[in-house]
């Protein structure tokens, strides 16, 4: 995985490969590319903690509570 090197990006998962503006993102890309894919299970973990879902759930609960994403 590779993207822009910006804040929130930063803290979604270490194995994301950051590419600092005016640097070249086809390097990223080959950079992450030359790591190998995620087990079946990592990438699956990886989707459900990044799902827009999860994502709505977590905003629900800071503006509502802990039973609000119920």
């Amino acid at each position: 995985m590779a993207a822009s090197d910006l804040p929130p990006v930063r803290a979604v998962d270490r194995r994301i490969v950051l590419v600092p503006e005016g640097h070249s993102f086809a390097d990223g890309v080959e950079e992450a590319l030359s790591r190998g894919p995620l087990t079946e299970d990592d990438r699956l973990a990886f989707i459900e903690a990044n799902s827009w879902s999860r994502r709505h759930e977590q905003i629900l609960r800071v503006a509502f509570g802990p039973s609000a994403a119920e």
